[in-house]
């Protein structure tokens, strides 16, 4: 038993090969096996590939038998495999490397073949006869002419773009550049979108209404200069990190429900503590509760003595920010068929945006 192995090419031409060989093996009774390249005694390499390349110069004084796949005949490798590959030319050359010079061609016959589990001689097939022309039918006197197309349906009308809120403002490039929202009975809102951030003071509560907005219409921002930003940053005003906003808004959109997407049901972990428990005093319970271990809505709520739906907001906030995380159960093998379904995005703003 002979072996061999087909290397140093790309898996298409590999396939090919060996979908060759299986005819090829017939025609030489079954004489060759594939192995792996390294139990391999002769090997196929595809020289013009850069893979190939590689193997060549590896393995061609290695002892090995080595036939180099080619489309040029006057490689100057000793044994070559000329392209396009035929059964016939893999016969040929795996006779030539089992020692058996003489070449065989499609009208030889081989009397090694061994065809459904017996020996017999094998020829090729012969030539193909002539198909014979089938007379045409006659065309028609006059073809009909085609019906004109199906008006197609009316598109559906566009969706009716969805009203900015703050959180469209908070986002990376929701701002041009450095502006101002100003709201009676709350402290101005100027954002910087440049350094992400906004100037103001520690406390986030006063900037609760801007959250509570709704609609904020575009033209309602008013543009600054740097000389502006310089007169906001007067004592006690100070460059504060955007993120504390995102966490505000996230905290007010619930209702104190939890946001869509998260299941009541699951288990959530704190991962970094919040830095606002000296406003939100309640959070520092919450957050003690969720420190001790994963667990559900309703238990932090019961561990903590805090309502539910505070409990869901502070979630809201936290999961939004990325200081809390969902810790659920591992679900149960899907029904054969079905298939699973992914979170839906959490909380952006009240309107679904």
């Amino acid at each position: 038993m002979r072996t061999l192995c087909f290397t140093g090419m790309d898996r298409a031409e590999e396939a090919k090969l060996k979908a060759l060989f299986s005819d090829a093996n017939e025609w030489l009774g079954g004489d060759w096996m594939l192995m792996p390249e390294a139990q391999a005694e002769v090997l196929v390499v595809d020289l013009e590939s850069m893979y190939g390349h590689m193997t060549w110069l590896k393995v061609h004084n290695s002892g090995k038998y080595v036939i180099a796949l080619t489309t040029r005949a006057e490689s100057e490798a000793e044994h070559v495999l000329v392209r396009p590959v035929t059964v016939e030319s893999l016969v040929t050359a795996l006779s030539q490397a089992s020692g058996d010079s003489a070449p065989i061609s499609a009208t030889v016959t081989s009397e090694r073949a061994a065809v459904a589990g017996r020996e017999s001689a094998v020829q090729a097939p012969p030539p193909p006869t002539p198909m014979r022309e089938e007379p045409r039918p006659p065309a028609a006197a006059a073809a009909k002419p085609a019906p004109p197309p199906a008006p197609k349906p009316a598109p559906p009308p566009p969706a009716r773009p969805r009203d900015p809120v703050l959180w469209d403002y908070l986002r990376p490039g929701g701002l041009a550049g450095p502006s101002r929202l100003v709201l009676d009975g709350a402290p101005p809102l100027v954002i910087d979108p440049r350094t992400d951030t906004y100037i103001g003071g520690q406390a986030l509560k006063p900037y609760i209404p801007y959250c509570e907005l709704g609609t904020v219409r575009a033209d309602r921002w008013q543009t600054l200069s740097g000389a502006d930003l310089n007169t906001h940053l007067a004592a006690p005003n100070e460059a504060m990190p955007l993120a504390r906003l995102r966490w505000l808004f996230a905290l007010v959109q619930g209702g104190g429900e939890l946001a869509p997407g998260f299941d009541p049901n699951d288990k959530y972990r704190l991962i970094r503590w919040p830095k606002t428990e000296r406003e939100f005093p309640r959070h520092f319970r919450i957050a003690t509760a969720m420190m001790q271990a994963p667990t559900t809505p309703a238990q932090i709520a019961a561990q903590s003595d805090t309502a539910l739906g505070e409990v869901n907001d502070f979630l809201n906030a936290t999961l939004d920010s990325g200081f809390a995380e969902p810790m659920a159960d591992p679900p149960a093998a899907p029904e054969p068929g079905t298939k699973s379904g992914g979170l839906f995005g959490r909380f952006r703003n009240p309107r679904g945006g």
